[in-house]
């Protein structure tokens, strides 16, 4: 079997141009055209351990393209056959409907807004009013906010374009889970370019669940949903000095949208595949006259069950550091005991699995970021100081090999927490009242 190089496989020519059509234009991968590109692992021996990929072309005929030595390049091939697997499940039970007479698939056409079923359950009205008189709070969601799903600094590209997926591991009420995040492909002018949610996405996220706060938010097919426009988007941002154009709005949603999330607790009894957004409609485009959001099904259970947690949106928003902003919302869904005397611990080895930062081959240069980070924390009234324990590992020539911070809260920090614990428990009440 001679060897081909990616340039010389048809694959990714029409992986891209032809899949990709069928998804915007249906929002799934459809079997009917994806099979014309379909690949497989499999010899003509039946055996799957093979790097052979079997490729149709758009005759239905049969080619086999060649022996894929590159691992990089087969791994990035199987990651998009489990995407296949998974879009196909999603377009089979909400794209595909049987005609009973002629026992025919037939596609659906894509909902828009107007068509969707609109609710207002009790649980959204909570979320929504909890902080409604004070417009520097929003809310953390369990679970949601504590999956390293972000991917921050530059990132390495397989031919400039395409990425692999990135597997992590992180620890959420002290349970483990294993992370795969899949990226987005957002078409460009000169094809197809792969992309993850980096810092933009994550502001644009807190703007959104933001603005859900202020009246605009509803459930669509039983799922946490915002109603908005751009400009709306856009002026929050903004008004915390974060500025984005109408473009860098839209393709940072479609980001969001197709980004796939895959995690599974260590014992394997939980496992979720999602995206931050699920639906994504865009005023002006395929008909559709509203923009608006589906988020993903964790909202949902976290907004149904009480279980977000109140915090300084406005403070959140103005740090220049990720590791800031990701500190203060684990402190503030998690430090439930905050107070002058229980002071807040976490490692630094925690900080780089848990926030998805890098760990550098000096944890010196790790550990000077956190301590930025700190700063800003002290100058926006969340820490009042913090002391810094240095570990060594003096096998090793007393290398520095971990560092345990212990924060005490600022009183304003505090106050806020009590506050947050009070609205909490009020949740908390009211929907096991209403249940």
């Amino acid at each position: 079997m001679s060897e081909i190089s990616i340039e010389d496989s048809p694959l990714f020519r029409e992986i891209f141009l032809e899949v990709r059509a069928e998804r915007r234009k249906y929002g799934h991968i459809s079997d009917e055209v994806y099979k014309s590109v379909r690949w497989s692992n499999l010899d003509p021996d039946g055996s799957d351990d093979s790097r052979h990929y079997l490729i149709r072309n758009d005759k239905g005929e049969e080619i086999l393209a060649g022996l894929i030595t590159d691992k990089p390049i087969a791994d990035y091939l199987a990651a998009l056959d489990a995407e296949y697997e998974r879009r196909k499940a999603a377009f089979d039970k909400e794209q595909v409907k049987i005609n009973k007479k002629g026992n025919k698939i037939e596609k659906k056409k894509i909902k828009l807004f107007k068509s969707l079923d609109k609710s207002n359950p009790f649980q959204l009205e909570l979320f929504t009013q909890s902080n409604k008189n004070s417009s520097e709070y929003s809310q953390t969601v369990e679970l949601y906010d504590f999956i390293p799903k972000y991917v921050w600094g530059k990132i390495e590209r397989v031919k400039d374009k395409f990425l692999e997926p990135i597997k992590r591991e992180f620890v959420c009420r002290n349970v483990k889970y294993k992370l795969v995040i899949s990226p987005a492909f957002v078409e460009e002018v000169d094809g197809f370019r792969a992309y993850f949610p980096g810092k933009r996405e994550e502001l644009v996220e807190d703007a959104l669940r933001k603005l859900m706060t202020e009246d605009r938010a509803l459930y669509l097919e039983e799922d946490a949903s915002l109603a908005f426009t751009l400009y709306q988007l856009q002026k929050e941002l903004a008004a915390h000095n974060h500025t984005y154009d109408y473009t860098q709005l839209k393709e940072s949603l479609e980001i969001l949208a197709k980004t796939n999330i895959e995690i599974e607790s260590e014992d394997k009894s939980a496992k979720l595949l999602f995206s931050p957004i699920e639906m994504l409609g865009l005023s002006g485009q395929n008909g559709e006259t509203q923009t608006f959001v589906k988020f993903s099904n964790l909202l949902t259970r976290s907004i149904n069950e009480g279980t977000y947690r109140l915090f300084n949106y406005e403070k959140v928003m103005s740090y220049d550091s990720v590791i800031a902003r990701q500190l203060h919302k684990r402190m503030a869904h998690h430090y439930v005991q905050a107070s002058f005397t229980e002071k807040y611990e976490i490692l630094l080895s925690t900080i780089i699995r848990d926030f998805g930062l890098t760990k550098q081959k000096r944890i010196q240069q790790n550990l000077q970021k956190v301590e930025t980070a700190i700063e800003e924390l002290k100058n926006k009234e969340v820490v009042l100081n913090c002391k810094v324990e240095k570990i060594y590992n003096y096998e090793k020539k007393q290398r520095l090999e971990d560092v345990k911070f212990c924060f005490q809260p600022h009183p304003s920090f505090v106050n806020e927490t009590k506050k947050a614990n009070a609205v909490s428990k009020q949740t908390r009440e009211a929907i096991k009242m209403v249940l």
